[in-house]
């Protein structure tokens, strides 16, 4: 057989994959917790997205209350607390317009009697006494005799009933000097204030029983003689209000009649003054003055504080003025102009510009008279008193709705505007002090 020359040639090596080294690797670690299979690992399929319910979905979200529902709670409870706290203070102004009424009263003599007749209106006499000097230039000088004189207090602690103290009644000293009044007085009982008694006094002017040096004194109290032996002499006494001064005998300097004149006009330009403002800084609220019935006095009182040159005069003055109860006079004038006005208690506006007029006034005499005639000379507006007291005890705690059938009662009343705060209450407050009453003047009051 004929040889296979290709076997017999070697031929050059030739490479094949299977010949081709492969590398060593490091043998890879194996996880203990992942177990090894030697089957091959199969693949799943991406699972399709699952569908969510709306129970799924509530059951999900009930616990995660939405930012708008907290929102909206966080307001409601913010209003629940300012309600609450604008509820406790509750308040409540009544605005009341009282009923009045304007009339005339010209040509109608009213009466004023001290006592207070029927068919009349009671009146008071005030006294003020002011003292005051000038100090004026001496023109010569000549022999004198001159009583000291000065301001006392008299006190009645004896009873209610006043006591009248006549024309030169006598006041005396610890040491026995005797001074007196040179005009009769009148001195007021006994008062009630606050639940103690007190005594009811009066000032007035002393002169010294003889001129001298010897009676000008300080402050001292007194003893009235005229009732040693009288269970008033322990109860009625003075005490000194001024020092007593202006005793002297001898020779004063004078000053001349001119000067005299000028001066005393100047000084009871001073007192006049002064009498006005001091009888309007001590009249009670519950008085008006008449002003057609002040009557002035002026007497001098002797001459102080001599100087070489000069010498001051000295002037008292006295101020009676008549006044009247705001109230009596009032309810008066209702009772003579307008009968059938509705309320009893009224009061009259801008009273202290009542136009006054007292008939035969050069007549009057403080002293002596105890009535006069008298006519109010315009027209005057009378308006109804309410009582705020009454009327916050009677709409306390009461429906705000119910108020005119409350207050129909108040035939003083015309017009009535309850506000009630805060504006949701439907009822007054249940504390009178959170109830404020206010007066509204009415058409005629504003004219």
């Amino acid at each position: 057989m004929p040889k296979n020359i290709l076997q017999d040639v070697i031929p050059p090596e030739r490479r094949s994959i299977r010949s081709i080294p492969v590398p060593r690797r490091a043998p890879r670690s194996i996880r203990p917790d992942i177990p090894i299979s030697d089957e091959p690992t199969v693949s799943e399929p991406p699972k399709p997205p699952e569908i969510e319910t709306y129970d799924q979905y509530k059951s999900r979200n009930d616990h995660k209350p939405s930012k708008k529902i907290i929102w909206i709670s966080i307001g409601v409870a913010v209003i629940i607390v300012i309600f609450a706290i604008l509820s406790l203070f509750e308040s409540a102004t009544v605005k009341i317009t009282p009923k009045e009424q304007s009339v005339s009263a010209i040509g109608q003599l009213l009466l004023a009697d001290k006592e207070g007749a029927d068919n009349s209106v009671s009146f008071e006499v005030i006294k003020i006494v002011k003292q005051h000097g000038i100090p004026v230039k001496a023109t010569g000088e000549k022999d004198v005799e001159q009583k000291a004189s000065g301001r006392i207090v008299v006190y009645n602690d004896y009873d209610a009933n006043s006591q009248r103290l006549i024309k030169n009644t006598r006041f005396e000293t610890p040491e026995g000097l005797i001074y007196r009044i040179d005009e009769s007085v009148v001195v007021p009982g006994q008062q009630v204030k606050d639940g103690k008694k007190i005594p009811g006094s009066i000032e007035v002017t002393v002169f010294a029983d003889e001129p001298g040096e010897k009676y000008n004194v300080g402050l001292k109290d007194f003893t009235i003689p005229g009732f040693k032996g009288d269970p008033r002499f322990e109860k009625m006494y003075a005490r000194s209000k001024t020092d007593i001064a202006g005793g002297f005998v001898g020779k004063m300097k004078t000053v001349s009649e001119n000067d005299l004149t000028t001066a005393q006009g100047e000084i009871h330009s001073i007192l006049t003054e002064n009498l006005a403002k001091e009888i309007e800084s001590q009249l009670p609220d519950s008085y008006v003055i008449v002003k057609d019935g002040l009557f002035f006095q002026f007497k001098p009182i002797p001459q102080s504080d001599v100087k070489e040159d000069s010498v001051q005069v000295n002037e008292e003055g006295t101020l009676n003025v008549i006044v009247f109860n705001r109230s009596l006079l009032a309810s008066y004038a209702a009772s003579k102009f307008a009968p059938s006005f509705p309320a009893s208690d009224v009061r009259i506006v801008d009273i202290e510009n009542l136009p006054i007029i007292i008939s035969e006034k050069e007549s009057f005499s403080v002293d002596t008279t105890t009535s006069f005639e008298f006519e109010i000379n315009g027209q005057i507006i009378l308006v109804a008193n309410i009582d705020e007291d009454a009327i916050k005890r009677d709409l306390v705690g009461k429906p705000k709705k119910e108020i005119s059938a409350i207050l129909s009662s108040y035939v003083a009343i015309d017009k009535v505007q309850p506000f009630v705060r805060p504006m949701w209450k439907r009822t007054f407050p249940k504390s009178e002090k959170n109830i404020k009453v206010e007066i509204v003047a009415g058409e005629a009051s504003q004219q």
